[in-house]
């Protein structure tokens, strides 16, 4: 690189941004054909358009280097919540408490309808996004890891103690119309659908098999799902909330 040239690498923040050429717009204005002059005196360089992805590098010429600084920092500190709970490994004596934790989680955070997105995301603005993490068809005990990024105005503590209301709440409000059915739904077409792939289906035999289970749990999910009931998943939240847990916070050094 010339002298001028600025490239800030720093992969402890953890965040990263990717820049598209994609339509609708034309190229020239992802990757200019002549200099962009740019607030506070940083410069985006002409360089060859292309197709796919590009990387600016900002020229930082001799103005910049008076008081004036750009009006936005590049720099972004995203937080990471995380809460570990201890899960059992499966067994076909316990699989209707395994399958009721799977729909519990479903219920909290599967898709854009989870409580998650639209409670802590949505409607109270606490996290920027929320996660779950879990096998269901573990031989050993393991874990169930439960989290998300605060927005950048949230202390990580909030988000950790929104995440044990909702499970609270439903613990103590149960659901709402017809969201056990909805939440049914939603598990069973995901699964379904996968099973469109024959890479998965074979994937999916060969896991439960190597695991010491029949593949032939694979034909009894839809039964074993829809005979879950709301006792079920009550009973299957109160060992979240009653659970000991590892609380663990990442936050990127800036």
């Amino acid at each position: 690189m010339s002298e001028g040239d600025f490239a800030i690498v720093m992969p402890q923040s953890s965040i990263f941004f990717i820049l598209s050429s994609a339509p609708p717009f034309p190229p020239e204005i992802i990757a200019p054909a002549w200099p962009i002059l740019l607030p506070g005196g940083a410069v985006i360089p002409a360089i060859k358009p292309t197709i796919g992805f590009c990387i600016l590098w900002f020229f930082i010429n001799s103005a910049a280097s008076s008081s004036a600084e750009p009006p936005i920092s590049p720099i972004i500190r995203i937080d990471l919540v995380s809460l570990s709970f201890k899960n059992k490994s499966f067994d076909l004596k316990n699989k209707k408490e395994v399958y009721a934790m799977e729909l519990l989680l479903e219920l909290m955070d599967g898709s854009s309808a989870s409580r998650f997105t639209k409670n802590l995301v949505d409607t109270k603005k606490i996290a920027l996004n929320t996660f779950i993490s879990f096998d269901s068809y573990s031989r050993e005990e393991n874990l169930i890891t439960i989290g998300g990024s605060p927005r950048t105005d949230i202390d990580p503590n909030t988000l950790k103690k929104a995440i044990f209301d909702e499970f609270h709440s439903f613990i103590k409000n149960g659901l709402l119309d017809d969201e056990l059915s909805n939440t049914k739904s939603r598990l069973l077409a995901s699964n379904i659908y996968k099973f469109d792939s024959v890479f998965y289906q074979a994937m999916q035999v060969g896991m439960l098999e190597t695991k010491g289970f029949n593949w032939k749990l694979l034909d009894e999910y839809i039964e074993d799902i829809n005979n879950v009931t709301e006792s079920d998943l009550v009973n299957a939240a109160k060992k979240i909330v009653n659970n000991n847990y590892i609380y663990s916070l990442i936050e990127p050094k800036l």
